[in-house]
């Protein structure tokens, strides 16, 4: 097989789709795990890639994603047991990859950094999760 037949495979959608079907996030925020929303409702989480790129092959992408989970204005507390639920999930994909039907088989060490980052006009609760996933093309 080429480097051309081979397709990059969808990590950020996989990933979205593998923290929508979490049951400990499912709890905290429903199905409320976006690319980017404009007036959602909270608490919700927005993925982002902020580094990486393909590995060796093209079907290969070692990607840095940054996970910021919203709450309610000044609510800290409630905020971070929605980052924990977060949190848990990505930690599970260290011990047990899961594919994500029609998008990536995923992997992650977990986390690297998390931090609480509230936005300074609407003073709106937030944790930004920093995490590396590993997802091959299924």
């Amino acid at each position: 097989m080429t480097t051309s037949e081979l397709i990059p495979p969808d990590t950020e959608g996989a990933l979205r789709d593998y923290l929508r079907a979490d049951a400990g996030v499912q709890v905290r925020m429903a199905q409320r795990v976006f690319f980017g929303a404009t007036n959602p409702e909270y608490p919700c989480a927005t993925l982002t890639r902020i580094g990486g790129g393909g590995a060796n092959m093209a079907n290969v992408d070692d990607a840095l994603i940054q996970v910021d989970v919203w709450g309610e204005v000044r609510d800290k507390a409630g905020c971070w047991t929605s980052t924990a639920a977060v949190l848990a999930a990505l930690r599970a994909l260290a011990f047990t990859p899961a594919t994500i039907t029609g998008k990536a088989r995923l992997h992650s060490s977990g986390a690297t950094s998390w931090a609480w980052l509230p936005d300074v006009a609407s003073e709106r609760s937030r944790y930004s999760i920093t995490v590396p996933v590993t997802a091959v093309a299924v």
